[in-house]
C-alpha cells in the first residue's frame, strides 16, 4: 500500500490557492479464481473452498457454480491458503 500526503503549503500553482491538504492511498488488490473439473474436463458445481490469510484467519468460503467456477472478492495482496472442503457427494470423494 502506497500513501502520498501533500500538505497545503507544499502545493503551489499560479492562480490556484489550495485550502486543504490532500491524502491519497493506493492499495493493490487481487482475486483468487477457482475452477473445479473432473479429469475428463467436466465442470463440477457445488464444491466449496476455504481461503485463509497468512494469520490463518478465514477470509471466506467460496462455492463453485454449475460451470465449476468461483471467485473471491478483492483481497489485499499477500499470501493465502486455499483448502478444498469435503463435498457431501461421497462418489467424488473416492473418484477424485
Amino acid at each position: 500500500m502506497n500513501s502520498i500526503s501533500v500538505p497545503a503549503p507544499a502545493f503551489k500553482h499560479p492562480g490556484l490557492t489550495l485550502r486543504n491538504a490532500v491524502t491519497f492511498t493506493n492499495t493493490h488488490y487481487g482475486r483468487i479464481e477457482f475452477r473445479k473439473t473432473t479429469n475428463t474436463g467436466n465442470h463440477l458445481g457445488g464444491w466449496t473452498f476455504r481461503v485463509q490469510d497468512s494469520n490463518y484467519d478465514v477470509v471466506g468460503e467460496y462455492t463453485t457454480d454449475e460451470n465449476g467456477y468461483a471467485c473471491t472478492e478483492n483481497l489485499p495482496l499477500g499470501r493465502y491458503t486455499v483448502i478444498e472442503l469435503q463435498t457431501e457427494d461421497t462418489y467424488w470423494n473416492f473418484e477424485l
